[in-house]
């Protein structure tokens, strides 16, 4: 007999095979209300390591439903689609591979949805990270890692809230509304377009601090190589959604305000930094800097291409999928 499904939870991955170990083990053990039910659906985007076998030893410790669904290497936004079409319930929860559900973390989405009649709620994350080391982190560093702070109240989110699918609940239906994931966004960014588009469908975002997963930390993202790349991606994301909602002459004005900053303020601070030798904060003025100018290369490809949707300028710098590949030694 096929069981109610109130819930489903898309997690995508791609040779994380360690890390979605601990995520699924989160995830089989959450505590939920009484008749609140979900299903989980990994959509694995061509992987060569473990994962199968990791997602067959998830199904074999939990009587939830788990779904394994293979891809071939389509990328990020294809899969979550996938996912989206897979998932057999009215709400879709979406996290991330290298993240860890707190027990409590779907119930949290779930009440505060249901509090604010909302048909989008995101919720915080933290770092999982000795106490020590993440506190001799800038704020812009924590940022970059994926840092959404545990603050506030149940409220709804501004434009630049920070929201993710790393931590985010919404209908199906308002997904499929909009169009689904772009997937022509193979570098990341898919989310922060996709909530775009909600908010110009009429939708309201909502965020609570309850809801957390804790973000999953390897040593290589707290190398300096891996902070500048991320930022120089988050740069590269956030022109695309600027140029396709403000179009191109805010975003145009908006990335000479921000080169113009970098070069006056962030960069003499930055210089300032490594004359002092504060390796952390001179780490994360570089970061500011080189997103400032992936965000205005990115407005000026697109110009130059005449559409928004042009390739991804950097794309041979910012290859999402071949993260560890290029900074993980460790991995090989």
């Amino acid at each position: 007999m096929n069981r109610r499904t109130d819930i489903s939870v898309v997690v995508c991955t791609y040779n994380r095979a360690d890390l979605l170990e601990r995520a699924l083990q989160s995830l089989v053990i959450q505590q939920c209300p009484p008749g609140l039910e979900y299903e989980i659906i990994v959509v694995d985007d061509g992987s060569t390591d473990r994962t199968a076998e990791v997602v067959r030893e998830a199904k074999r410790c939990t009587d939830r439903r788990v779904v394994y669904i293979r891809e071939n290497g389509r990328g990020i936004s294809a899969v979550r689609n996938t996912g989206v079409h897979a998932a057999r319930s009215e709400w879709i929860a979406f996290t991330d591979d290298d993240q860890i559900a707190e027990p409590t973390w779907l119930w949290n989405l779930w009440f505060a949805q249901a509090k604010a009649s909302a048909q989008c709620v995101g919720g915080a994350r933290t770092l999982e990270l000795p106490e020590k080391v993440l506190q001799s982190l800038p704020r812009q560093t924590r940022l970059i890692l994926g840092e959404i702070p545990c603050a506030g109240d149940l409220e709804p989110c501004t434009r630049d809230s920070l929201l993710c699918t790393g931590n985010l609940l919404l209908k199906k239906d308002i997904i499929q509304k909009v169009g689904g994931f772009d997937e022509s966004l193979t570098q990341g960014g898919e989310d922060t377009e996709l909530l775009m588009r909600l908010r110009g469908a009429g939708v309201t975002c909502w965020f609570t601090p309850h809801a957390v997963v804790r973000h999953i930390i390897p040593p290589y993202r707290l190398e300096s190589g891996y902070l500048t790349w991320a930022a120089t991606r988050g740069g590269d994301c956030f022109a695309v959604r600027d140029v396709r909602e403000w179009g191109r002459w805010k975003a145009t004005m908006t990335a000479v305000a921000r080169v113009g900053q970098a070069a006056m303020i962030h960069f003499p601070r930055l210089a300032w930094h490594r004359l002092l030798g504060h390796d952390a904060e001179y780490v994360a003025g570089k970061c500011r800097c080189v997103r400032a100018i992936a965000y205005a290369k990115r407005v000026v490809a697109v110009i130059l291409a005449g559409n928004s949707t042009a390739k991804q300028s950097t794309a041979n710098v910012i290859e999402f999928r071949g993260e560890r590949q290029m900074f993980d030694r460790a991995a090989g």
